[in-house]
């Protein structure tokens, strides 16, 4: 029985495929509505069906059941924590191979499901770190955050972010797959998620990190139908020049917030020292 719901599982590659294809690349929160239905409400919908056909089995009290039940509580849960869901789901599907034959098309799931956890996996261990330090205050959480706005964001984001810019701007052309010198390429700095893992995961007030991670994701989408030497169309170079601006702006704006009022950090900066941020921000 346990193989036939495994075959069952995997008969629904495509949609699952899909799922993990969305999930693969961006966070489920920043989804639309409709694609957060198209992830974890298809999800959920499926293992409710498996749910069913153990039931009618009666091994509601196997290990594979209680995989199944983990992830329609996990589903059920606001937020959801995606990485969680899908690391029940990738424990399912280990539980349920071992009883059945190799199956057309697992390693091609099994392949996105990894990838989709190494990508959830840093925003939701950041998140467990938070939560357990409830006790400091919001003024020291901002304070902290603020600490982090006024160095570490100017340090490892705009002056890598507005040295690009103002290249492209100058030269007038896109080239988001060169390097140049000991700065990656605008392509692999997106890839990598570099910005992420050296400054908004590190801000401890949860609505900024929530802020700066859709911010973040906004941009990095319009380069997630790209290869490595993919050449652009004209309209695509606009479209990636003008997300870079857009969040260069927002990284403009949340230093604004967080009374950054000066660029004093950077190795490279091409705008000159002690630039007033809102100058930059109108010469962008």
């Amino acid at each position: 029985m346990l193989s036939l719901l495994y075959t069952l599982l995997m008969k629904n590659e495509d949609m699952l495929y899909n799922i993990l294809l969305h999930l693969k690349d961006l966070p489920y929160f920043v989804l639309s509505p409709r694609e957060q239905w198209r992830t974890i409400g298809f999800l959920r919908k499926l293992f409710l069906r498996i749910k069913k056909q153990l039931d009618l089995a009666q091994l509601d009290r196997s290990s594979s059941c209680r995989f199944v039940q983990e992830v329609l509580k996990l589903t059920d849960q606001v937020p959801v924590n995606e990485y969680r869901v899908l690391s029940a789901v990738k424990s399912l599907i280990f539980e349920l191979r071992r009883l059945s034959k190799p199956l057309k098309g697992e390693e091609k799931i099994l392949l996105l499901l990894d990838c989709a956890l190494n990508r959830a996996k840093p925003f939701w261990l950041s998140e467990e770190v938070f939560s357990k330090n409830l006790e400091d205050s919001k003024v020291n959480l901002k304070e902290r955050s603020k600490q982090i706005i006024q160095k570490e964001m100017q340090l490892y984001a705009l002056d890598y972010f507005m040295t690009v810019y103002k290249g492209i701007s100058d030269s007038g052309n896109a080239d988001i797959y060169s390097s140049n010198g000991n700065l990656p390429s605008l392509y692999e700095d997106a890839v990598s998620d570099d910005m992420l893992n050296k400054v908004v995961y590190l801000i401890p007030e949860k609505k900024l990190r929530y802020r700066m991670v859709g911010d973040y994701y906004n941009y990095k989408k319009v380069f997630l139908d790209l290869k490595p030497g993919d050449k652009l169309a004209p309209e695509k170079e606009k479209c990636v020049v003008s997300a870079l601006k857009q969040y260069i702006l927002s990284l403009l704006q949340v230093s604004l917030d967080y009374d950054a009022r000066v660029f004093c950090f950077g190795i490279i900066f091409p705008y000159g020292k002690d630039v007033q941020l809102e100058e930059l921000r109108k010469r962008i």
